[in-house]
């Protein structure tokens, strides 16, 4: 009961963060710009993240299972698919990873252990690779031009809600910091259990996965006729995945639209069509989760097949 209680609260509080952006805008500029976009951008965004979802993200898992123990690739896809319908879609207590390693379960005698060892290291890499991307960024972008980071935009996000952003994630980490210690501990751990070749493939297919990501994120901009910089965005797309990461809405409902929203207006997109791309890019994400769908009824299927006739 208590679980489903706070599992309620935070759809309730993802649906009050979009309803927040939804009255910060002008609604009729917004459907305005979304009427003149250019369509011929949304079909590449929509292909790009398509290819990541359904195709990189099951990749880039594949290797570190393949070490765990010997799963067909159509497996690992199955269990990808079902694994981001529940994260996206269903507004379930039950985490798409979680999900994940239980249908891998149902299909292997790999122990438990493995199989979230392997989810845990696939986890691991994609943040790895967000945060040295944020870190270099940092690094390497003149100071002159990261004052814009700290700082109100024009067009863009109150001040107060960015250091409410920026707030919350300290308090997180603090509250949370023994937690978050033990889990790099983990995931070092588990890290060390790949060979060369294993970590090479898994690292090489999440490059592949950010990268694309940044691409569709591109032809979005397309869309309402801006352009940014690809590291630019790059570096939008670690803050986002990073804060999306705090468990305080279903799938990261509000987080990642308003950090998004707030991400692109430093950079000078305004806020109305700031907001019109998140909402549009989430349409999009949940559309394509719905394949995940089809592959976890098969399942449930299954599964009262196997207990109504045991062997």
């Amino acid at each position: 009961m208590k679980k489903r209680l706070w599992q309620l609260l935070k759809v309730v509080f993802g649906l009050g963060l979009i309803a927040y952006l939804l009255f910060s805008i002008d609604l009729p500029e917004m459907w305005s710009e979304m009427k003149n976009g250019a369509l011929i951008w949304l079909l590449p965004a929509a292909l790009s993240i398509a290819v990541l979802l359904l195709l990189l993200a099951p990749l880039k898992l594949y290797p570190l299972l393949q070490r765990a123990g010997s799963f067909r690739f159509s497996d690992v896809y199955r269990a990808s698919a079902i694994g981001l319908f529940f994260n996206n879609v269903l507004p379930s207590s039950v985490g798409g990873d979680a999900v994940k390693v239980l249908v891998l379960k149902r299909r292997s005698n790999v122990s438990w252990a493995a199989l979230v060892t392997a989810s845990l290291a696939d986890r691991l890499i994609g943040l790895g690779i967000l945060l040295l991307a944020a870190l270099v960024y940092l690094l390497f972008k003149p100071m002159e031009s990261n004052k814009h980071l700290f700082v109100n935009a024009s067009g863009g996000m109150p001040v107060e809600l960015s250091w409410i952003v920026f707030s919350s994630l300290l308090l997180f980490i603090l509250i949370f910091r023994k937690k978050i210690t033990a889990f790099l501990r983990q995931m070092l751990e588990a890290a060390s259990k790949y060979d060369l070749r294993s970590l090479s493939l898994a690292v090489f297919f999440a490059i592949l996965f950010q990268g694309l990501r940044v691409i569709s994120l591109y032809f979005y901009l397309r869309f309402y006729n801006y352009r940014i910089a690809l590291p630019d965005l790059l570096f939008v797309i670690s803050v986002v995945s990073v804060v999306s990461m705090i468990p305080i809405s279903v799938g990261a409902l509000g987080v990642r639209e308003n950090i998004l929203t707030w991400g692109l207006a430093l950079y000078g997109v305004p806020l109305s069509a700031s907001v019109g791309l998140a909402l549009i890019s989430r349409v999009i994400f949940v559309l394509l989760s719905l394949v995940g769908a089809i592959y976890y009824f098969q399942e449930e299927k299954l599964q009262k097949t196997e207990e109504d006739d045991p062997v």
